[in-house]
Order: C-alpha cells, then structure tokens, then sequence
C-alpha cells in the first residue's frame, strides 16, 4: 500500500512518480486500487439507442472505478492524475508503465487489488458469461 503519489511530465515519454506520503489508514477499496476511466479518450458518435449502452473506449475494463489509468499521453492529464494506493507487490503500476499508448493494450496494465466487492459486469466475472469485457463491432 502507498500513501498519495504524484506524477510528473518531464517530456514525451518521460514521467516519475513522487515519494508516496505517510499514511495512517487506506480502505482496501476499488476506488483506491488501480484503474478507472481516461475520460481523454474520444466516445465515438451516437447514431442509435444502441450506441449509448457501450462502455466508454477510455474505461479500463477490470476495474472502472480505480485510479492511475491512463490511454493518451498528456502533461495535464499526468499531473492531475490520482495514482493508485492499493497495488499488486508483483504487479506495480511504474511510470513507465502509465500511458498505454492505446485502449485496447488495457489487458497489459496491472492487475487491481481490493478487498471490496465488484459487480457482476465488471471483468473477469463478465467472461463468465460467453463474453469478455468489450465494446461490441458496430456494423
């Protein structure tokens, strides 16, 4: 566990982390644990009913309510951007690790961490039901 991080842009492809502060408690949520939803990310148009069921482009899919995702690289989203506390040992969200670079290399990000419930949408219990967390071909 780690008390509040920053980042910081030092240039295109350049970030680094502060030194986490003191902290007393974390709850071991999936609000605190790594993940969420790079809102940078442009949604394709709505033309039908249908296109405003999918799920965001920019949502990381295994947990949506997280923090430290991040698809495109920008200097004030790395520096707005809260960095997750609760983190897999061997799994750590390191900067060079930050930008994905593309929403669909979500699956190489870091697994979240919690001792919280999840909802039976959210990945991996989806994929349960014939189907990963995806957002659907529009024809």
């Amino acid at each position: 566990m780690f008390g509040l991080r920053r980042c910081f842009y030092r240039g295109k492809g350049n970030i680094a982390f502060s030194q986490p502060e003191p902290f007393d408690s974390i709850p071991l949520r999936f609000e605190n644990a790594y993940g969420g939803v790079d809102e940078a990310v442009p949604d394709p148009p709505v033309k039908t009913i249908n296109d405003l069921l999918t799920i965001h482009p920019g949502m990381y899919p295994r947990n949506p309510a997280g923090r430290g995702y991040l698809v495109q690289e920008s200097k004030d989203a790395i520096e707005a951007l809260l960095l997750p506390n609760v983190e897999c040992p061997a799994d750590l969200l390191t900067p060079a690790r930050l930008v994905t670079g593309a929403a669909a290399h979500w699956w190489k990000q870091p697994l979240p961490w919690s001792c919280d419930w999840f909802d039976k949408t959210w990945y991996p219990r989806v994929s349960f039901f014939g189907g990963a967390a995806r957002r659907h071909s529009r024809r």
